[in-house]
């Protein structure tokens, strides 16, 4: 019994510790990543999954980050639109409708992947 608790605690161990050292990793990785990035540019392909795994859209664009706060997104498929942020304020340009939508940028970002940029 204590031989089989032993084998059981050792193989959790081994399937736990690696996840861990995995999170941790990812984890450094992000605050690596946040602390030392100030400006990056590159150019993008989003999909949207459904919860069926079907694409239900495709965009293309570009992407380009100045810390502290600013960063700009251009998508060029499947509709223009830019997305302009200066540290204060958010800008949503629809090319197609001529119409710019300004948010506060804390509160358009509140709780978002967007956030961590």
């Amino acid at each position: 019994m204590i031989k089989r608790c032993a084998t059981q605690w050792l193989l959790l161990g081994g399937l736990i510790l690696p996840t861990l050292t995995f999170a941790e990793s990812a984890i450094d990785k992000l605050n690596a990543f946040v602390l030392e990035v100030t400006r990056l540019e590159a150019n993008f392909q989003q999909t949207v999954i459904d919860t069926d795994g079907q694409v239900v859209e495709e965009a293309t664009g570009q992407f380009l980050l100045s810390r502290p706060g600013k960063f700009r997104w251009d998508y060029d498929t499947p509709f223009p639109q830019q997305i302009v942020a200066d540290g204060e304020r958010i800008w949503f340009y629809d090319v197609d409708l001529e119409q710019i939508t300004v948010k506060l940028q804390d509160e358009a970002l509140a709780e978002t992947p967007a956030g961590l940029l």
